[in-house]
């Protein structure tokens, strides 16, 4: 599957979620689930690695990014499609938000689900 074919899933899955492209972090997140999909292990050092590599390739800061992301997780939490974020994080859903980590590891989860990678 292409890098391509894999932005229009996760795309597709952020605006079911109830994000739209408004939101800086929308873009971020797209990026973030590409580089965790290629390399899970980029989440164990989330502030160090994740966020250093997206912060480099939209010429931003680690801050920005980390901020921008929060605040994308937080509508989709509080505002979203809740059905659909009962289908992304199964039993996990719940009322509580979950740290920027888990929401991205989740996210890449569903993704590399559905599109078979």
């Amino acid at each position: 599957m292409t890098t391509l074919e894999t932005d229009k899933i996760i795309e597709s899955t952020l605006r079911m979620l109830g994000l739209n492209k408004s939101y800086k972090g929308f873009n971020y997140l797209i990026y973030a689930i590409n580089l965790v999909l290629q390399d899970s292990d980029i989440l164990t050092y989330i502030c160090k690695g994740l966020y250093v590599e997206i912060a480099v390739h939209y010429d931003t800061t680690v801050a920005s990014v980390e901020r921008n992301i929060r605040t994308a997780k937080n509508v989709v939490w509080i505002n979203g499609d809740k059905n659909m974020l009962k289908s992304v994080f199964g039993s996990k859903y719940s009322l509580n938000i979950p740290n920027n980590a888990i929401f991205i590891d989740k996210l890449a989860y569903y993704i590399k689900t559905v599109s078979d990678m």
